[in-house]
């Protein structure tokens, strides 16, 4: 039966019959179609069908779990005939949250393997990752289920409005905990708000974005542009009712640790005003990407056209029709650019000084087709499942092979690893293909380190915007900048009308530029600088003699093995901050920083695990997420499942000092 909608959903007029369904799970990510039927139905064939561990270099993860190539189309007759046949009674549909049996059944067959048996990964892990509870079962809770009575002054201060910030709201209002919250710029979003950069998009699948209690948010395209991500935010602020606490335009300048009241005093200002307030826990919410990062060139100060940064983008958008451009970087946000730059201007030079490691994304850069996103919003338990694929663990060692050297298969004339090497390959035939064949201009933009020492690049048309005439690739130093362009150092000039600052982040400067003073009268600045090692904390969170504060999104939080998203990471780091908050009000505690020898311990780990990862090898130093002394700052070398294990479970009398 054919069943035109009459509203507006988001597969827009679409008739919706057996085509248009069989095309939706020919669209579909066959496993989760699979799991996601079987979990309906219960039919015992499903589960007969062969899996296979297939190499997907082409995507972020290097492989995913699936059903075998001669068994798909049996999954998707199955799946289109049910769908068909209940048609009329999707939209009521009521889904059952399966137990923990059941659950454990369902991850083996999405996994491929006993979810138990995992290394990197716990079974309450995978559970959260799979999204059936409203909300995730590891959120913090009072002891007996009863909230005590707070003190009528207790509050957290929530210092950013982006994802992180906007978690541990919503969990802290979940708590009924107070809280405030302050936004320096005058809406939500984060880096989303400040990256507004022609093509700004996400590098992970859209769907890796989303906070798991906000339930099938329909994406429009499978790697979402910035925008859409910020809208994301604004809309999960004001659904769950924390919108209207924000105080945006509102930067906090300062935070000062208050001994005899066991506070923090807050420092902000909002225009010409100063505001002054104090909160008994601080998070830290500004953000990894927080402080762009000055591109310094000698004579930059001495051109006479328009320099611009990709963090500061001017308002309105500025117009680069008919312009000589420049583009400086070559990471993330410098490939991004040149594409829809060069689509307008007259002449486009990219300046490349550090070669990256740039590999394409299955879909990157598409529209999600109406098909799929009906399916997701209408086939029941399918969109969990489809998360799940995109945000699962990868079963194999290729992930940590990617990460080591092999001392034997380098002994047989291998570069660094198997799955390494054979990634390196691959890219370099994609980039063969893309260059047509130009063996020459291949070698000089392969970088003299393996892939995963730097941040990988993705390629949204960036190897075809270069063959257009007008797109100009200058490989290599700059000597200087004049009044009228770029000189590089081989003596190559690009004379220009508008320099763009594609330079990115200060990734060491957490929680910058606000002065944050602790115990002692040391800041935090001063605190790392006097260690020697660079910005480090205690799960990438807390410092000693700083108390109740939370450095969200701190060093050495970034990745680990085995699996996951980013705003998972950022739920668990809000919960860690909710779990430490109740035990401070239920036991009457005041102050709790942690101890000396737990975080120099702790670092001890970090550094050693680190120092044997390709991001050190020694031709990989140049990147920003490798600090001047000499340890990475930003990579974390924790499985998921220690990491979980950390946070989700503090343990404050072991590892804190309490007051």
């Amino acid at each position: 039966m054919d069943t035109r909608l009459q509203e507006s959903p988001p597969w827009g007029d679409a008739v919706i019959d057996e085509a248009f369904i069989r095309r939706a799970v020919e669209l579909a990510e066959p496993n989760a179609l699979r799991v996601a039927l079987y979990q309906i139905t219960g039919d015992p064939e499903l589960l007969g069908y062969e899996l296979e561990e297939r190499k997907v270099w082409r995507i972020s993860r290097q492989s995913i779990v699936t059903v075998v190539e001669r068994d798909r189309a049996k999954v998707q007759e199955k799946a289109c005939r049910w769908l068909v046949d209940h048609l009329d009674e999707l939209e009521s549909f009521v889904e059952e949250k399966p137990d923990d049996e059941k659950l454990r059944l369902l991850l083996r067959e999405g996994l491929g393997v006993d979810p138990d048996e995992m290394r990197t990964n716990n079974f309450d892990e995978l559970k959260a990752m799979a999204s059936f509870e409203e909300w995730p079962l590891f959120f913090a809770h009072w002891t007996d289920g009863r909230r005590p009575e707070i003190p009528a002054d207790f509050k957290v201060a929530i210092v950013g409005a982006g994802f992180n910030g906007l978690a541990t709201a919503i969990l802290l209002d979940q708590l009924g905990i107070p809280f405030v919250m302050y936004e320096r710029r005058p809406e939500v979003g984060g880096t989303w708000s400040n990256n507004r950069y022609p093509e700004v998009r996400v590098d992970g699948a859209s769907t890796t974005y989303q906070l798991g209690f906000v339930k099938r948010h329909p994406w429009t395209e499978y790697y979402a542009q910035g925008p859409e991500v910020r809208d994301y935010i604004e809309m999960v602020a004001k659904r769950y009712g924390v919108f209207d606490r924000i105080q945006l335009s509102t930067e906090v300048t300062s935070l000062v640790w208050n001994e005899e009241t066991s506070r923090w005093d807050i420092e902000a200002r909002r225009g010409e005003r100063v505001l002054r307030e104090s909160a008994n826990v601080i998070a830290g919410a500004t953000g990894l990407f927080n402080k762009p990062r000055d591109l310094v060139v000698e004579g930059l100060s001495d051109f006479a056209g328009d320099v611009l940064h990709t963090a500061r983008w001017p308002e309105p958008p500025y117009d680069f029709t008919g312009k000589r451009v420049a583009v400086i970087g070559n990471g993330s946000t410098g490939v991004q650019l040149v594409k829809p730059v060069a689509e307008v201007a007259a002449e486009l030079y990219h300046v490349v000084r550090t070669p990256k490691w740039i590999q394409p994304q299955v879909n990157y850069g598409e529209k999600v087709q109406p098909e799929l996103t009906w399916l997701l919003q209408r086939m029941p338990y399918y969109w969990n499942w489809d998360r799940f694929m995109w945000t699962a663990p990868v079963t194999s060692d290729s992930s940590r092979d990617l990460q080591r050297a092999d001392p034997e298969w380098q002994a047989k004339g291998g570069i660094y690893s198997k799955a390494s090497d054979e990634l390196r390959f691959a890219i370099l035939d994609y980039w063969r293909e893309q260059l047509d064949g130009d063996e020459e201009l291949v070698a000089r933009l392969t970088p003299d380190y393996p892939p995963w020492g730097q941040r990988m690049v993705t390629d949204n048309g960036w190897f075809t915007t270069l063959r257009k005439d007008h797109v100009h690739l200058l490989l290599g130093s700059i000597d200087h900048v004049d009044a009228e362009g770029v000189v590089m150092e081989d003596g190559t000039r690009a004379d220009v009308d508008v320099i763009i600052a594609a330079s990115g982040f200060d990734v060491d400067s957490f929680m910058s530029p606000i002065r944050i003073v602790g115990r002692g009268g040391e800041t935090l600045e001063e605190r790392w600088e006097r260690e020697g090692k660079g910005p480090r904390a205690f799960n990438a969170l807390n410092v000693p003699g700083f108390p109740n504060l939370f450095v969200m999104y701190g060093p050495n939080a970034e990745g680990g093995a085995g699996g996951g998203s980013v705003t998972g990471r950022m739920q668990l780091w809000a919960n860690n901050l909710a779990t430490l908050t109740v035990h401070l009000i239920e036991k009457g505690y005041r102050s709790f920083s942690v101890k000396e020898e737990v975080y120099e311990a702790h670092n001890a780990i970090i550094d050693e695990r680190n120092s044997r990862t390709v991001a050190m090898e020694p031709n990989a130093v140049r990147t920003s997420y490798r600090v001047s002394h000499g340890r990475l700052q930003v990579a974390s070398p924790w499985t998921p499942k220690e990491h979980w294990e950390a946070v989700v479970h503090p343990d404050m009398e072991r590892d804190f000092d309490i007051t």
